[in-house]
């Protein structure tokens, strides 16, 4: 699945413009949009082939501990390093710690991207629903992501995708190309 990203090979300081860029529409986000940050985001990391040493190294990195950064290792073998704030802004710059330690203890090749949940609440299903922007290192653009119904049915709310790409492309760096917005099946979450 991971494959669908490529590697990455935006340097950082793109990313951390990105990345920013999501904090600073913090407040359109929420007032505009009614969408709430969900109180955390993840930087995702593909498996290597070092057994378990890559994920004991950013476990035992000081900014980690620092940020109080919460560790998962999925089915696939792939890495993700959890931070956790009610403001979106705060975990935009945790996220953008991160990214730089990964650079500077040369890990930085292993990132797949970054994912920012919301909780929006849909009148039409009457019910809240989880929305997810996911920054694509190989493209180093975010692209939506709105999963419905359980996750064993993978399937996605497209017009919705559609109308939060429209509705944001002013604001963060987004891929007007549908074809390059994957999904992540089986999303780890921390509520």
């Amino acid at each position: 699945m991971w494959n669908l990203f490529g590697k990455g090979s935006v340097n950082s300081s793109s990313w951390n413009s990105s990345i920013n860029s999501m904090g600073l529409a913090e407040a359109y986000i929420e007032s505009q949009l009614e969408t709430k940050n969900s109180g955390f985001a993840a930087a995702i990391l593909r498996s290597d082939s070092n057994n378990g040493h890559t994920l004991k190294t950013l476990k035992n990195m000081k900014v980690m501990k620092e940020l109080d950064a919460s560790f998962f290792e999925d089915d696939l073998g792939s890495y993700w390093i959890f931070v956790r704030d009610v403001e979106l802004k705060q975990n935009s710059s945790k996220i953008g710690l991160i990214i730089h330690e990964l650079e500077s203890s040369d890990l930085y090749h292993l990132l797949i991207g970054t994912v920012f949940p919301f909780d929006w609440f849909d009148s039409i299903r009457g019910k809240s629903i989880r929305l997810y922007w996911i920054l694509q290192a190989r493209i180093n653009k975010f692209t939506p992501f709105v999963p419905v119904g359980s996750p064993e049915d993978k399937l996605r709310d497209q017009p919705l995708e559609t109308r939060m790409e429209k509705a944001m492309r002013k604001y963060i760096p987004t891929e007007k190309n549908v074809s390059e917005w994957y999904p992540i099946w089986g999303m780890p979450e921390l509520d």
